[in-house]
């Protein structure tokens, strides 16, 4: 038991170590010397040139394989394709490798790599499968297959043949890097070479389900048949490169193919993609080239086409292959619109898309062509850079089309602007950019040329990564136009925006040109404006705006920020003629001509927050200066300051603004007007403005005038007080035939007291301690009452003046108790030729008159005139005189009492005690009705009328001396009143003269009697 014990353990250990030694000595063995050996016997073997390049080992165990690196298997002529392993593992018998034969049983080929050139040669695939796969299956592992420039890459997969003799094939693999699921069957090749084959193609991961298959026949010279079919559950696993959820868009492919060489033709190809509004049928054509390089070019056919897939489809075209699209669709859908008749013609590349064409016709019947290309050197981020023409004649229909799209490219716009456009332009686009250069076409009615960048505003879902160069805050407009013209009544809105939202919507950057624009019926010239709005701010910035108006050379510059505040905002106006400026005021305030002729001035400075936004405003023209400082508060509609009015000379600016010969009345001097203003508005317009204080200082004039006008009602209403401590008026010229500017009086109201220390009239004192209440409605002016000191005594009465067609004016006053002092001292006497000299005077006027002017008044001029006076002068005549010459009158001497008498009948003055004259005028005519001069001297008889209109008198003065049975002496008025004929009449004396040298002569004495003066 014990030696058979040992005999055992010695037959266990020699056993072990004869397995060890097959273990580990065959692999320890230099099987390269016997290279020569094995290269010969696998040649023999598989029946094809083998060549190895790696190190050869052999392993007796777990089973007989033999293992060689880097080798190459192929026919040296080339005839059969060759292919190199990086290893290659043959399982072996074990007995005819000890008689020096290598006969194969299993076949591992691990890192295979097969290029196999298309178009095959003639005869290139004669002989496969080879006999020698007859006896066993090949396994592959990260194989590599190459036909023509389609690459199979990590293939894992077992080829055997059939006992046919054919050819199967069937595992994994990675194609264009999508992994795949593969099995292939390769007939025999009958008499006439051809062999059938069968391959089906199933995409895994994210592609599951897509699938494809082909049937048909290739020959040994290369030539391919057979039908091809291709689906899947979900159009998007190829647009979006995986399913969407909730996705359902059936497609399959089916087409017939037909390879020949180079060339796979691909006929009757359709495509039906299942979806939420039916089938969509594609169908066309499509021509594959393997070589030089992997080409595929369509031509496709479609009724209706979803646009969103096929912008994903074409963003993963042209990897591993040029694609060549021809496509025309009768309808594309788009957002919640349709494209009509696109037609475009693209070749996809890896690294861009050539688009020969494209055409297509955008809702609101836009029409759209584009050429050029679109780099895809960075695949999120396609770069288009070509030719574009819109003619769009609805713009505003194909903008609401593309917000509903999700593609705001523009911020809310007024109607009536950009309605339609021709444009042609160089075309620069990217997700979220587009850059329009070149732009020359129309935009609305106007030619434009120019510049424009978009980032539009995107929906979720379109967002794109930041854009280099574009503004942090998102949608954003940069523009540079030059337009020919521009209406902007149609982009300016009614009111101003709230300060607060300024900017919100977009960013906007615009440089803006224009020859002639419009703005509420003024044209303007040469209007240029560089402004920009950034929405994160807000603030808004006018770089500067330059635009001529009526001659009016304007620039203006600022910025509001957040919450409405002015930085830096400035306006200079320079006028060279400001004749251009004269019918922006109403024709009935409007200066002379002159007024308007030569250069101005206008600056203005703002800054401040809305609601205290401090200006300061200076005009010169004309030699005049005006003076603003107001505070305004854009939100309460309130502003308030200090306005001033100053000129060298007040009569030179009242003639330059038609008011001649005003140095006459109102004195040389200068003009200074200051005032405090206060104003409030509402509904965008002034309601009430208030004067707190106006001084107006012009000549001899003083007038301090706190004012209101109210705009809140129907018409505008003046109230206030008008202080004046002295009041410089003109003369009435009566003669004028210029219209009164009575038409000013409608549609106002006024009821404002007025008081005046001294009223000067051609600068001569006339009224001392005036007022009265000047009112105004429904085209009526009234001064009632009225009242004021006149040479000691009281004045009263009132004045109307209407509108009406003709114009009317009706005057009442009344004098009492006052002092006449002679000509120019302040008394109602003049430089008549019968004057009122002293004396305690009543009087009273009661007239009316109708007419456009001041003359056509005075030709109309009817009432009642009286005058009532006491122990005053009268000049004129000389009835003391009269009464002398008569009482001493000699017939002897008659030429000299005639002589003396004529003289005092036509010079000198006369004292009275009484005075009274009535008068009524009509139609312009004075006519006196009573006038009776008593004084110890005698008495007088007033007689005879006096044409106002024409400044005409036929006045006739009888003299009554103071003597017994005195006779008459008579003087008479005739012809202008400034300087009436003055002729006596003494016939009457002169008779009453002879009748005295009669008496004195008896009967007896005669002679000749003397008549006439």
């Amino acid at each position: 038991m014990q030696a058979f014990r040992i005999l055992a353990i010695s037959v266990a250990a020699v056993l072990l170590l004869a397995l060890l030694a097959a273990w580990q000595v065959p692999g320890r063995l230099d099987w390269n010397r016997y290279r020569g050996t094995i290269e010969s016997l696998a040649s023999s073997t598989l029946g094809r040139p083998v060549t190895i390049a790696g190190k050869i080992t052999l392993s007796l165990l777990p089973e007989t394989e033999l293992t060689a690196a880097d080798v190459v298997v192929g026919d040296e002529t080339g005839s059969t394709p060759a292919f190199t392993v990086k290893a290659l593992r043959l399982r072996v018998a074990p007995l005819p490798l000890l008689s020096g034969r290598v006969e194969a049983r299993e076949l591992a080929l691990n890192g295979p790599d097969l290029a196999i050139d298309w178009p095959l040669r003639h005869g290139e695939l004669a002989g496969w499968p080879p006999y020698w796969l007859s006896a066993f299956s090949a396994g592959i592992e990260n194989g590599r297959l190459r036909v023509g420039s389609v690459v199979l890459e990590s293939v894992n997969a077992t080829v055997q043949t059939t006992e046919a003799g054919g050819l199967t094939a069937s595992g994994t693999g990675r194609l264009g890097g999508q992994a795949i699921r593969l099995a292939a069957r390769l007939t025999a090749a009958g008499r006439d070479g051809a062999s059938g084959i069968n391959l089906s193609v199933e995409a895994m991961d994210r592609l599951a389900g897509v699938a494809g298959s082909f049937v048909g026949q290739l020959v040994s010279d290369g030539d391919l048949a057979g039908r091809l079919d291709f689906g899947g559950p979900d159009w998007s696993q190829l647009t979006a490169g995986s399913a969407t959820p909730g996705g359902n868009q059936a497609f399959k492919l089916a087409t017939k193919v037909q390879a020949t060489g180079e060339t796979a033709r691909f006929e009757d190809l359709t495509i039906d993609i299942a979806g939420p509004n039916g089938i969509t049928g594609l169908a066309g054509t499509a021509v594959l080239r393997l070589a030089p390089d992997l080409r595929l070019d369509t031509k496709l056919l479609a009724t209706k086409l979803e646009l969103d897939p096929w912008l994903s489809l074409l963003a993963r075209m042209g990897r591993g292959m040029t694609v060549g699209l021809d496509l025309k669709a009768e309808a594309v859908a788009f957002g919640d619109g349709l494209m009509r008749r696109l037609s475009t013609v693209l070749e996809v590349t890896q690294a861009q898309v050539a688009v020969r064409e494209l055409a297509v016709q955008l809702p609101g019947e836009a029409d759209l062509h584009l050429a050029g290309t679109i780099q895809r050197t960075d695949p999120a981020r396609p770069r288009f850079d070509g030719t574009v023409q819109l003619a769009a004649p609805r713009l505003q229909e194909t903008l609401r089309w593309l917000n509903a799209a999700g593609i705001q490219a523009l911020p809310d716009l007024p109607e009536g602007v950009l309605t339609a456009t021709d444009i042609r332009a160089h075309a620069v686009a990217e997700p979220g950019l587009l850059a329009l250069d070149h732009i020359d076409g129309q935009l609305d009615d106007a030619k434009v040329t120019g510049e424009l960048r978009l980032w539009p505003r995107l929906r979720a879902g379109r967002e794109a990564k930041p854009v280099a160069g574009a503004p942090a805050n998102g949608p954003a407009i940069v523009a540079s136009l030059e337009l020919g013209s521009l209406q902007l009544d149609r982009w300016l809105p009614n009111a101003l925006p709230r300060a607060d939202d300024l900017g919100r919507s977009f960013d906007v950057d615009l440089r803006l040109r224009t020859p002639k624009a419009s703005l509420r019926g003024e044209q303007i010239t040469a209007l240029s404006l560089d402004a920009a709005m950034q929405a994160a701010t807000p603030r808004v910035t006018l770089r500067q705006l330059e635009a001529t108006v009526r001659g009016v050379h304007l620039v203006a510059t600022g910025s509001v920020a957040e919450g409405g505040r002015l930085t830096e905002g400035k306006l200079q106006a320079n006028i060279n003629d400001a004749s251009g400026l004269a019918d922006l005021v109403s024709p009935g305030w409007r200066p002379a001509p002159g007024f308007w002729h030569g250069p101005a001035v206008l600056s203005a400075q703002l800054a401040g927050p809305v609601d205290a936004l401090g200006m300061k405003l200076t005009l010169d023209m004309a030699d005049a200066r005006l003076e603003a400082q107001p505070v305004i508060d854009l939100r309460a509609g309130k502003w308030t300051g200090s306005v001033t009015l100053r000129h060298p000379g007040a009569p030179r600016l009242l003639g330059l603004m038609g008011l001649t010969g005003a140095a006459s009345w109102l004195g040389e001097g200068s003009l200074a007007v200051i005032s405090h203003l206060s104003g409030v508005q509402a509904s965008g317009s002034l309601s009430r403005l208030s004067a707190d204080l106006l001084d107006v200082t012009a000549g001899d004039m003083r007038v301090s005038a706190p004012l209101t006008l109210d705009l809140t009602g129907d018409v505008p209403v003046v109230g206030g007080l008008i202080q004046a401590e002295m009041l410089a008026l003109p003369g009435l010229a009566w003669q004028a035939p210029a219209p009164l500017p009575l038409a000013l009086l409608r549609g106002w109201r006024a009821n404002v007291p007025m008081t005046a220390k001294q009223v000067l009239v051609d600068r001569a004192p006339m009224l001392t301690e005036a007022s009265g209440t000047v009112s105004l409605a429904d085209g009526v002016l009234r001064l009632d009452p009225f009242a004021a000191a006149l040479a000691g005594g009281q004045l009263s009465g009132s004045l109307v003046a209407t509108s009406a067609d003709p114009p009317t004016l009706a005057v009442k006053l009344a004098l009492a108790n006052a002092a006449a002092r002679g000509p120019g001292d302040g008394a109602p006497s003049g430089s008549l030729p019968l004057d009122l000299i002293a004396g305690q005077v009543n009087a009273g006027l009661d007239l009316t008159a109708a007419g456009h002017s001041l003359a056509a008044m005075l030709a109309t001029l009817s009432g009642s005139l009286t005058l009532d006076a006491a122990n005053g002068v009268v000049g004129g005549f000389d009835l003391f005189r009269v009464t002398r010459a008569t009482e001493t009158a000699d017939p002897r001497t008659r030429a000299a009492a005639e002589a003396a008498l004529r003289i005092a009948v036509t010079e000198g003055v006369t004292n009275f005690d009484m005075l009274a004259i009535r008068a009524q005028a009509q139609s312009g005519t004075l006519t006196l009705q009573q006038g009776t001069l008593t004084g110890t001297a005698g008495t007088a008889d007033l007689s005879g009328s006096v044409g106002l209109a024409a400044r005409a008198m036929d006045l006739r003065v009888a003299m009554q001396p103071a003597i017994e049975a005195p006779p008459e002496v008579a003087m008479r008025l005739t012809g202008p009143w400034e300087k009436p004929r003055k002729a006596p009449e003494l016939a009457g004396f002169l008779r009453w003269l002879a009748d005295r040298k009669a008496s004195a002569i008896g009967p007896a004495t005669t002679g000749p009697a003397t008549t006439g003066p």
